[in-house]
């Protein structure tokens, strides 16, 4: 979501644009300022959600450092047994691994949305993603209803 504005006679001339659609609104200046004032407010508890994203990535890149050993150990054994456990405890590591890997790249995109400005929007509707749900989980991008569709398709 976009927002552009232009000043005229009483009021503002609001563009705002979401998903390729354009919406012009005449707002007038009370209007407009409030909604400025609100918008502001609003922003004010994401630095909460900006600093769980960076505790939450701190703590997958700890983790991380710690897993190139357990993938890199042999899993050759001469007994059977021992070698199907450690070939499925290398498995498990690389799926540990590839399940960090995704977080830590929505989190960075999240990181990204924050300084661009549209973070705690949802990616599909445009609506604000509701503040339990961020609270949840802060790298979401989706709010519920969206999420909820996204699943069953």
């Amino acid at each position: 979501m976009k927002i552009f504005q232009k000043s005229c006679n009483l009021g503002i001339i609001c563009i705002i644009r979401i998903h390729g659609q354009t919406l012009k609104r005449w707002l007038p200046q009370k209007v407009w300022e409030e909604w400025l004032r609100m918008r502001t407010v609003v922003k004010s508890p994401k630095k909460l959600y900006k600093t769980l994203l960076l505790k939450k990535r701190n703590e997958l890149l700890a983790s991380t450092k710690s897993q190139p050993e357990a993938l890199a150990a042999s899993v050759q054994s001469p007994d059977a047994v021992e070698f199907a456990v450690r070939t499925a405890e290398q498995d498990l590591t690389a799926v540990t691994a590839n399940m960090r890997s995704g977080m830590l790249r929505e989190i960075e995109s999240a990181l990204a949305r924050c300084a661009g400005g549209t973070y705690g929007i949802c990616e599909d509707c445009g609506e604000e993603i509701s503040p339990n749900r961020l609270k949840a989980i802060p790298w979401a991008r989706y709010c519920v209803p969206c999420q909820e569709r996204r699943s069953r398709n």
